[in-house]
Protein backbone atom coordinates (compact mmCIF):
# COMPACT_ATOMS: atom_id res chain seq x y z
CA UNK A 1 0.00 0.00 0.00
CA UNK A 2 1.30 3.48 -0.77
CA UNK A 3 0.48 6.93 0.46
CA UNK A 4 1.04 10.27 -1.23
CA UNK A 5 3.98 10.88 1.07
CA UNK A 6 5.58 7.48 0.73
CA UNK A 7 5.07 3.98 2.01
CA UNK A 8 2.84 2.86 4.87
CA UNK A 9 5.53 0.46 6.05
CA UNK A 10 5.44 -0.79 9.66
CA UNK A 11 8.61 1.22 10.32
CA UNK A 12 7.01 4.44 9.04
CA UNK A 13 3.82 3.80 11.01
CA UNK A 14 5.85 3.24 14.18
CA UNK A 15 7.86 6.42 13.58
CA UNK A 16 4.60 8.34 13.12
CA UNK A 17 3.16 6.95 16.34
CA UNK A 18 6.32 7.78 18.28
CA UNK A 19 6.42 11.26 16.77
CA UNK A 20 2.80 12.09 17.59
CA UNK A 21 3.18 10.73 21.14
CA UNK A 22 6.36 12.75 21.71
CA UNK A 23 4.81 15.99 20.50
CA UNK A 24 1.57 15.37 22.42
CA UNK A 25 3.58 14.80 25.60
CA UNK A 26 5.53 18.06 25.13
CA UNK A 27 2.31 19.99 24.50
CA UNK A 28 0.41 18.53 27.42
CA UNK A 29 3.27 19.17 29.88
CA UNK A 30 3.63 22.72 28.56
CA UNK A 31 -0.10 23.34 28.96
CA UNK A 32 -0.09 21.93 32.47
CA UNK A 33 2.77 24.21 33.46
CA UNK A 34 1.14 27.30 32.00
CA UNK A 35 -2.50 26.63 33.06
CA UNK A 36 -4.30 28.27 30.23
CA UNK A 37 -4.29 26.05 27.20
CA UNK A 38 -6.22 23.06 25.97
CA UNK A 39 -5.06 20.33 23.62
CA UNK A 40 -6.89 17.63 21.68
CA UNK A 41 -5.06 14.92 19.80
CA UNK A 42 -6.15 13.24 16.56
CA UNK A 43 -9.09 15.57 15.89
CA UNK A 44 -11.23 14.30 12.97
CA UNK A 45 -12.03 16.79 10.22
CA UNK A 46 -15.71 16.69 9.32
CA UNK A 47 -16.56 15.50 5.81
CA UNK A 48 -12.92 15.02 4.77
CA UNK A 49 -11.81 11.72 6.25
CA UNK A 50 -8.69 13.52 7.49
CA UNK A 51 -7.54 14.59 10.90
CA UNK A 52 -5.54 17.20 12.76
CA UNK A 53 -2.71 15.59 14.74
CA UNK A 54 -3.01 18.14 17.55
CA UNK A 55 -5.35 21.08 18.01
CA UNK A 56 -4.20 23.56 20.67
CA UNK A 57 -6.27 26.36 22.12
CA UNK A 58 -4.22 29.10 23.78
CA UNK A 59 -5.66 32.19 25.48
CA UNK A 60 -5.34 34.15 22.23
CA UNK A 61 -5.22 31.74 19.28
CA UNK A 62 -5.77 28.24 17.92
CA UNK A 63 -2.88 26.12 16.65
CA UNK A 64 -3.26 23.38 14.05
CA UNK A 65 -0.25 21.11 14.59
CA UNK A 66 1.02 18.49 12.13
CA UNK A 67 3.62 16.12 13.55
CA UNK A 68 6.51 14.50 11.74
CA UNK A 69 9.08 12.25 13.34
CA UNK A 70 12.11 13.52 11.48
CA UNK A 71 13.17 15.03 8.19
CA UNK A 72 10.57 15.15 5.42
CA UNK A 73 11.76 14.34 1.90
CA UNK A 74 12.11 17.64 0.00
CA UNK A 75 9.92 16.20 -2.75
CA UNK A 76 6.95 15.93 -0.33
CA UNK A 77 7.64 18.96 1.88
CA UNK A 78 5.54 21.51 -0.09
CA UNK A 79 2.60 19.10 0.07
CA UNK A 80 2.96 18.77 3.85
CA UNK A 81 2.90 22.56 4.19
CA UNK A 82 -0.13 22.86 1.87
CA UNK A 83 -1.93 20.17 3.90
CA UNK A 84 -1.40 22.18 7.08
CA UNK A 85 -2.59 25.35 5.32
CA UNK A 86 -5.80 23.57 4.18
CA UNK A 87 -6.48 22.43 7.75
CA UNK A 88 -5.94 25.98 9.01
CA UNK A 89 -8.43 27.25 6.42
CA UNK A 90 -10.99 24.62 7.48
CA UNK A 91 -10.60 25.54 11.14
CA UNK A 92 -10.72 29.27 10.36
CA UNK A 93 -13.94 28.69 8.44
CA UNK A 94 -15.45 26.78 11.35
CA UNK A 95 -14.30 29.14 14.11
CA UNK A 96 -14.75 32.43 12.26
CA UNK A 97 -12.48 35.36 11.58
CA UNK A 98 -12.46 36.66 15.16
CA UNK A 99 -10.26 33.74 16.22
CA UNK A 100 -6.68 33.61 14.95
CA UNK A 101 -5.68 30.16 13.66
CA UNK A 102 -2.03 29.31 12.94
CA UNK A 103 -0.51 26.27 11.29
CA UNK A 104 2.44 24.50 12.89
CA UNK A 105 4.79 21.72 11.87
CA UNK A 106 6.30 19.91 14.87
CA UNK A 107 9.22 17.53 14.45
CA UNK A 108 9.51 14.97 17.24
CA UNK A 109 13.20 14.28 16.60
CA UNK A 110 15.17 17.01 18.40
CA UNK A 111 18.08 16.67 15.99
CA UNK A 112 15.97 17.69 12.97
CA UNK A 113 17.20 20.97 11.51
CA UNK A 114 14.29 23.36 10.99
CA UNK A 115 13.67 27.00 10.17
CA UNK A 116 11.34 28.89 12.54
CA UNK A 117 8.82 29.39 9.72
CA UNK A 118 8.11 28.09 6.25
CA UNK A 119 5.91 29.51 3.53
CA UNK A 120 3.53 27.48 1.44
CA UNK A 121 3.59 27.96 -2.34
CA UNK A 122 0.51 30.20 -1.83
CA UNK A 123 2.36 32.31 0.76
CA UNK A 124 0.81 31.08 4.02
CA UNK A 125 3.17 31.04 6.98
CA UNK A 126 3.63 27.76 8.87
CA UNK A 127 5.47 27.82 12.20
CA UNK A 128 8.04 25.06 12.73
CA UNK A 129 9.30 23.46 15.95
CA UNK A 130 11.35 20.73 17.56
CA UNK A 131 10.34 19.67 21.10
CA UNK A 132 12.38 22.32 22.95
CA UNK A 133 11.24 25.24 20.79
CA UNK A 134 7.63 23.97 20.86
CA UNK A 135 7.69 23.88 24.65
CA UNK A 136 9.07 27.44 24.82
CA UNK A 137 6.51 28.75 22.33
CA UNK A 138 3.58 27.10 24.10
CA UNK A 139 4.68 28.31 27.50
CA UNK A 140 4.82 31.89 26.18
CA UNK A 141 1.47 31.62 24.39
CA UNK A 142 -0.31 29.93 27.29
CA UNK A 143 0.96 32.57 29.72
CA UNK A 144 -0.67 35.43 27.80
CA UNK A 145 -3.91 36.99 29.03
CA UNK A 146 -7.06 35.49 27.56
CA UNK A 147 -8.50 37.50 24.69
CA UNK A 148 -10.70 34.80 23.19
CA UNK A 149 -14.34 35.66 23.84
CA UNK A 150 -16.76 33.39 25.65
CA UNK A 151 -18.50 32.85 22.30
CA UNK A 152 -15.19 31.73 20.78
CA UNK A 153 -14.66 29.35 23.69
CA UNK A 154 -18.15 27.92 23.13
CA UNK A 155 -17.25 27.21 19.49
CA UNK A 156 -14.08 25.50 20.63
CA UNK A 157 -16.00 23.54 23.29
CA UNK A 158 -18.31 22.38 20.49
CA UNK A 159 -15.33 20.54 19.05
CA UNK A 160 -15.02 18.41 22.17
CA UNK A 161 -12.95 20.70 24.39
CA UNK A 162 -13.97 21.68 27.88
CA UNK A 163 -12.82 25.25 27.34
CA UNK A 164 -15.48 27.23 29.21
CA UNK A 165 -13.36 28.07 32.25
Amino acid sequence: MTHSQGSWSPRNLLKGLIGESTVADVMERSMFQAFGCFVANDVPLPNTGGNIDHLVITPQLVLVVETKYGRVNHKYFPGVLEGIARKVELMQGYLGSEIEVKGCLAFADSSTKVKPTYRTPRGQEILSFVPTTLKQFLFQECSKPRTLSREALRKVAGMGFDAEE
